[in-house]
């Protein structure tokens, strides 16, 4: 039986095809063997982790660059009276913030991953978009309910780097306060890469859970209990 490797590309930090001498046509080589996939996906477990991450932090990150866009309104933006103005008249028009436009954009890429489901899925003709009576929740609800469709076919690249991507560039273009505990540094080299990369990442939005991970990106790992029983580091209780 072939085992399936991940489409984004991923490979596994140590662990080289027979023929590499150890680098390529630049530097070291980290790892060239390609990281298998999840059973019956198309990503390996590294890049669901992280569509996944991206995709229960999206209505949050939304939010946030609204506040950011409303804050940023100068006073001569806001209406001074109740005369009704003509939304076509230029004169009268408001050149939205760039965070506001970046919000749009970002619910626009749910919207489009949404519209690709519905239109390919096999169950589609049963299959109720967001905020309807079959299905009230929200688009974001939506796309987190059915997203596993996306993983198992020709597209699984495409989503997790699209919705990977945005999620990242929007943190790090509108940086958001210090809601949460920041992520610990573990003293102790990861039991699959041997790098001092270990945090202890707290619990970030609802439903998520305190974990161990490795920061090394050509690694990746989320250890298991185990692993963390190995490197003697207890965890904290999670949080209620």
């Amino acid at each position: 039986m072939t085992t399936t490797t991940c489409d984004y590309g991923c490979t596994i930090y140590g662990q080289h095809y027979s023929d590499c001498d150890g680098r390529d046509e630049i530097r070291e080589c980290r790892g060239c063997l390609p990281r298998p996939a999840e059973r019956d996906l198309r990503l390996c477990f590294a890049c669901v982790n992280k569509t996944r991450n991206a995709l229960a932090a999206v209505p949050g990150v939304v939010s946030w660059l609204r506040h950011v866009a409303d804050l940023a309104k100068p006073p001569s933006s806001a209406r001074l009276s109740d005369d009704i103005v003509a939304t076509t008249d230029p004169s009268h028009s408001t050149v939205l913030h760039p965070a506001w436009l970046d919000a749009d954009e970002l619910e626009s890429v749910i919207d489009s991953w949404i519209s690709v489901i519905r239109a390919e899925h096999p169950n589609r003709r049963n299959m109720a978009g967001p905020n309807t009576d079959t299905f009230p929740g929200s688009a974001n609800l939506w796309i987190d309910t059915h997203w596993i469709y996306l993983a198992m076919t020709d597209h699984a690249a495409d989503f997790r780097g699209q919705i990977v991507g945005h999620v990242a560039t929007l943190r790090h273009r509108y940086p958001e306060p210090d809601s949460a505990a920041p992520a610990r540094p573990v003293n102790k080299p990861c039991p699959r890469c041997e790098h001092l990369t270990l945090v202890h990442q707290p619990i970030r939005y609802q439903g998520d859970e305190t974990r161990i991970e490795c920061t090394n990106d050509d690694c990746a790992a989320v250890l298991n209990d185990d692993e963390v029983t190995l490197i003697h580091y207890n965890a904290p209780t999670e949080a209620a």
